[in-house]
C-alpha cells in the first residue's frame, strides 16, 4: 500500500465527486436515447433514474478502489464525504417537496446496491463466464430496469460500467 494519501478524505472526495458529475451526465444522456432508440415502447426507467443508478455504481466502484490503495480508515472518511457530496448535489435540482423523500430513497438505495455489488467480481475468472461480473451486471440490470433486451445495447451499457470503474481506479491511485 502506497504511503500516506495527500490530501485528507474529506477534502478530496468533493472535487472527484463533482468531476463525476460533470463527465457522467452527458454520458448517461446518450446511454438513455441509446435505450430509447432499441426500445419497443416507452422505457421503464426514468433519466433521473438512469442517472442515480449511474451514480450509485460510480460511488460503488470509487469505495472499491479508495479501500484497495488507501485502506479501511481513509475509506471509510471518503466515502462518508463523498455520499454526502452526491446526494447533496443530486438532490439541489429537486424542488423542495421532493428533496427529503429522494435524500431517503437515495440512501436506502446506495445501501442495497452496495450489498449486491459488494458480492460481485471485478473481472471473471479462467474459464468463467460474465456471470456475477461487476460491470456485467450493471449493464444487465440498466437494460432489464429500462425494458430493453438487446444484446448489443447491454455491451454498450457493460463498457461504460468498465469505463466507470477504470476511472474511478485511476483516481483512487492519484489521491
Amino acid at each position: 500500500m502506497p504511503g500516506s494519501p495527500p490530501a485528507s478524505p474529506e477534502q478530496a472526495a468533493p472535487p472527484i465527486v463533482a468531476a463525476f458529475f460533470a463527465e457522467y451526465i452527458s454520458g448517461v444522456k446518450n446511454d438513455y436515447e441509446l435505450l430509447e432508440k432499441a426500445s419497443e415502447g416507452p422505457l421503464k426507467l426514468g433519466l433521473p433514474d438512469l442517472q442515480m443508478e449511474t451514480l450509485i455504481f460510480g460511488l460503488h466502484c470509487l469505495d472499491r478502489a479508495v479501500f484497495a490503495h488507501h485502506g479501511a480508515a481513509y475509506r471509510a472518511a471518503f466515502m462518508d464525504t463523498a455520499l454526502a457530496t452526491a446526494s447533496d448535489a443530486f438532490a439541489t435540482v429537486l424542488p423542495d417537496r421532493l428533496r427529503d423523500h429522494f435524500l431517503d430513497h437515495f440512501k436506502d438505495r446506495y445501501n442495497t446496491r452496495q450489498l449486491e455489488y459488494g458480492e460481485m467480481k471485478l473481472m471473471p475468472g479462467d474459464g468463467e463466464g460474465l456471470k456475477g461480473v461487476l460491470s456485467w451486471e450493471f449493464g444487465k440490470r440498466i437494460c432489464f430496469d429500462a425494458g430493453v433486451y438487446g444484446p448489443e445495447v447491454v455491451l454498450v451499457m457493460v463498457e461504460g460500467a468498465e469505463g466507470i470503474l477504470l476511472m474511478m481506479s485511476r483516481i483512487a491511485q492519484t489521491l
